[in-house]
């Protein structure tokens, strides 16, 4: 309980006006996600990418 009470305050703190720099938001940019990736995921498709782009780089010389 004590965090929740610590988190609270800080953001409090951070909403007050002249300190809208400290303040941190998800905003809009949430309604973007579309769906949740795991890391495994994500890397695998990074690496065929890789590859493909080597390949691809590859080709032209």
């Amino acid at each position: 309980m004590l965090v929740q009470v610590r988190g609270m305050k800080g953001l409090e703190k951070a909403v007050k006006p002249g300190s809208y720099h400290q303040l941190w938001s998800a905003g809009q940019s949430v309604a973007f996600v579309e769906d949740i990736t795991s890391v495994k995921e994500i890397i695998d498709r990074l690496i065929t990418e890789y590859r493909q782009s080597l390949g691809a780089i590859s080709a032209r010389f």
